[in-house]
């Protein structure tokens, strides 16, 4: 007997643990399995959240720019790919038959070399080609897009085709003429300049001091000038210059811009 009492004894401790209620969590822990968005401990006296409950992931803030030409990872994308709206109408050869970045500006380099400035495109004369402020991304670029490259001191001459009068436009650094982080333009007739934080500003400037007081040949001209697209006399969007710009170094890490013959991708 007393050795089965003591067995009974030692049998009682065993036979509470059974019937004895899970211990909770330290309080530390449930915080961490909490913030992990695992369940608590079974049993530990808290309730399993609800579907959808726990800490939310804080998302970064979009940025329209980096996304268009990097991905997820922070790799840039296809080099001066853009969406196919952008791609309508523009001089490249398509996919098929194009050629790849690199080929498109030793090619265009070529060019150049053989089709010095000054040179005359229709009624427009390049006098200077500039130097290219080299752009590689993301923050949104001032001086390219994708289907115009805008090389700091680029020069030309617009010869009005009824009057004769000639404009003489300059790409200039919003910085250095009117303090701002902008691309200006400047258009100089007679004794007039203009100069304006943009190339179309600047031209509609001239448009209408040419309505307001230029001469009777220049008014009339003026007045059948287009509302809008005047930046176009800047010569920068014409295809023979444009191939000639190509050719000038730093071109090649303007990521947003596409070559003139450059395939669809790069």
């Amino acid at each position: 007997m007393p050795e089965e009492a003591a067995a009974g004894k030692r049998d009682a401790p065993e036979e509470a643990e059974t019937k004895e209620v899970p211990a909770k969590s330290p309080p530390a822990k449930r915080r961490k399995e909490k913030d992990a968005g695992t369940p608590p401990v079974s049993g530990g006296g808290t309730e399993t959240p609800a579907s959808g409950a726990g800490t939310k992931s804080k998302k970064k803030p979009k940025n329209p720019i980096f996304d268009k030409f990097f991905d997820k990872s922070g790799q840039a994308k296809a080099v001066g790919a853009a969406s196919a709206k952008e791609n309508k109408g523009r001089a490249t050869n398509g996919a098929e038959g194009g050629l790849s970045r690199e080929a498109c500006f030793k090619k265009a380099q070529n060019y150049r070399q053989n089709h010095p400035v000054p040179c005359t495109v229709g009624d427009i004369t390049v006098t200077a080609l500039g130097n290219v402020m080299v752009e590689k991304g993301p923050k949104a670029p001032l001086f390219h897009t994708t289907d115009c490259i805008y090389p700091m001191n680029y020069k030309s001459i617009w010869k009005d085709p009824k009057t004769s009068t000639q404009y003489h436009c300059e790409v200039l650094d919003g910085m250095d003429v009117v303090k701002k982080d902008v691309l200006a333009g400047s258009v100089s007739f007679g004794s007039e300049k203009v100069v304006k934080e943009s190339l179309e500003e600047a031209w509609q400037e001239v448009r209408a001091i040419q309505i307001e007081r230029g001469s009777p040949e220049d008014k009339a001209s003026a007045k059948e000038w287009p509302t809008s697209n005047l930046e176009e006399r800047f010569g920068l969007k014409t295809v023979d210059i444009r191939k000639r710009i190509e050719g000038m170094r730093g071109t090649i890490d303007c990521f947003m811009y596409r070559f003139v013959n450059e395939r669809v991708g790069g």
